[in-house]
């Protein structure tokens, strides 16, 4: 992992996908939240397959902070590991 001290805190930056997160939180922003999740499932998550997961109660687990959604890094892993995928990625085009 890297790391990068920026104006709102301590980041670093998955190697595997290049998303970056809060190091301290675990937090990412539904963009990178989407390219983590496409570099380990057979097809590509958007940010608006993510809005649209949400609208409809699927996806991994997030909070929202006025009108951007925050995706802890373990609520991904753990939504990856229970194999709660397999609907919503039908849809995901």
């Amino acid at each position: 992992m890297t790391s990068a001290e920026g104006k709102d805190g301590i980041w670093a930056v998955d190697e595997f996908s290049g998303a970056l997160y809060n190091r301290e939180s675990g937090l990412m922003n539904e963009e990178n939240a989407a390219r983590y999740l496409s570099t380990r499932l057979p097809k590509t998550v958007s940010a608006r397959t993510l809005r649209r997961w949400r609208h409809q109660g699927q996806g991994p687990q997030y909070s929202k902070t006025g009108r951007c959604a925050w995706y802890p890094r373990g609520s991904l892993e753990e939504w990856l590991h229970l194999g709660s995928l397999v609907d919503p990625l039908e849809d995901a085009a």
